[in-house]
């Protein structure tokens, strides 16, 4: 069984942001929907937190990847006690 997505690496967006270790990533689905998802790793203490995946219905890959990173960034700046 074939995923219903394929992610290549220029999907990939890596960045630290006050202590965590942020990945988002954005996929195109066949239906031409934009699939993003987020992952927050702890610098201090290697804890991963998976974000909730969020599906864009308007095709757009770059405002996909522009919520994903901004929804990293909110929830690392929420949760820096968890650092």
């Amino acid at each position: 069984m074939q995923p219903d997505f394929i992610l290549s690496i220029s999907d990939i967006e890596h960045f630290y942001h006050q202590g965590w270790d942020c990945v988002c990533s954005v996929s195109e689905l066949p239906s031409g929907r934009f699939k993003a998802a987020v992952k927050c790793r702890s610098l201090m203490n290697g804890q991963m937190n998976e974000l909730r995946e969020i599906l864009y219905f308007h095709g757009d890959y770059g405002l996909a990847l522009a919520h994903a990173r901004q929804l990293a960034v909110t929830w690392a700046k929420n949760n820096k006690h968890l650092t």
